[in-house]
């Protein structure tokens, strides 16, 4: 937490993370953005899992689309 907190605005660091281990574990990347007002805090994930957390779209059935990145903004260093 304190990395990110002595971020200046403009900065990003990011964070390797994921879940389980052996085969079924999963890997996701995290980006953590300073801004005037906060931090942006991103998601990127290209795998299955996790993924009813993403937006998505199902504009072209039978198929749905997820975004790989799931942005949130505007979070105060107290949440990170």
């Amino acid at each position: 937490k304190s990395r990110m907190v002595s971020l200046r605005i403009g900065e990003f660091a990011l964070l390797p993370g994921g879940w389980g281990e052996g085969d079924s574990c999963r890997t996701v990347l995290y980006l953590v953005e300073r801004k005037q007002s906060g931090f942006t805090f991103a998601v990127c994930n290209s795998c299955s899992d996790g993924m009813e957390y993403h937006p998505f779209s199902c504009e072209e059935p039978p198929h749905t689309k997820f975004k790989l990145l799931l942005v949130i903004e505007d979070v105060p260093a107290t949440r990170l």
